[in-house]
């Protein structure tokens, strides 16, 4: 299709754009499309008009780098439901198997006397998305320096410990913990969770962290050292929410004991020996 068989609006506004603009017909076929279009896709507009893809050149990703069938584009899903449609990223693997470009694809149900068909509009997000990427990836750095290396070992007691977020990833999320030996006897236990993702709970999260590593041994007693991390917390200004949990345990003969205070925080689960497990304490 040349451009005297599109709508002269539609044209112009091609020509000055710096985005892909492609319009398909109603079985799919690629009809039009202009050159930034062509360009962003890595091939000609003659190879491009005609085809059900996106070109044979480039291979079509998913944000986490999974193929993406054709069937599943945006055109094919407008066109199928008869609804405007978009893929929020999309990217485009060349012959070197490498993703090279990230896009954005919205597709919008148009009609005429041919009956419907979907003008898509394709936005360059490279740039934009590889900042993105590299944020994430200094945020999930970040996030596990605060976990800790090791768990000590108190003579008697088994430690452990497990960080799983609920979104199945640590990027830039509020979770903290830490046990700190405080002596032979005894150690130190918290973990808390401050709401939110991202550099401003990072940061955050980082300031409560060590907060109540230096309450563990200065402040005493567990109520004290949450008291801190509440003198810590109230001189920020984004008025972001943290629940926390601080103990101590101490041996004592045989046994240990359990001292601990709850801030907003779940109530600690206690198992017995052949009893079944039960909420402890006030939350």
């Amino acid at each position: 299709m040349n451009d005297s068989a599109v709508p002269k609006a539609l044209v112009k506004f091609a020509r000055s754009t710096r985005h892909g603009l492609v319009t398909h017909g109603g079985d799919g076929t690629i009809t039009w499309c202009n050159a930034a279009a062509a360009h962003l896709l890595c091939t000609t507009s003659d190879q491009l008009c005609g085809s059900r893809g996106f070109g044979d050149k480039t291979q079509l990703t998913h944000a986490d780098g999974t193929p993406l069938d054709p069937s599943a584009l945006p055109s094919t899903a407008a066109l199928r439901s008869g609804r405007d449609h978009a893929e929020g990223v999309m990217g485009l693997r060349g012959a070197d198997h490498e993703v090279g470009r990230w896009i954005e694809v919205e597709s919008h149900v148009t009609s005429d006397e041919d009956g419907p068909s979907v003008v898509s509009l394709l936005i360059d997000i490279t740039d934009r998305y590889e900042t993105r990427s590299e944020v994430a990836a200094t945020l999930r750095t970040f996030q596990l320096s605060l976990q800790p290396s090791w768990i000590p070992s108190l003579k008697g007691v088994e430690v452990d410990a497990r960080c799983r977020p609920a979104s199945g990833t640590l990027v830039g999320g509020g979770d903290f913990y830490d046990v700190l030996e405080l002596g032979d006897n005894c150690a130190a236990f918290f973990l808390g969770d401050m709401q939110g993702h991202g550099i401003g709970p990072a940061t955050e999260t980082f300031v409560a962290r060590h907060t109540l590593r230096a309450a563990a041994y200065h402040a005493g007693d567990p109520s004290t050292a949450l008291d801190w991390l509440h003198q810590a917390l109230q001189s920020s200004i984004s008025g972001r929410s943290c629940t926390a949990a601080f103990g101590r345990v101490e041996r004592s003969g045989d046994g240990a004991r359990v001292e601990y205070s709850l801030a907003g925080h779940p109530q600690p689960l206690l198992l017995r020996r052949q009893a079944a497990a039960e909420f402890h304490g006030e939350g």
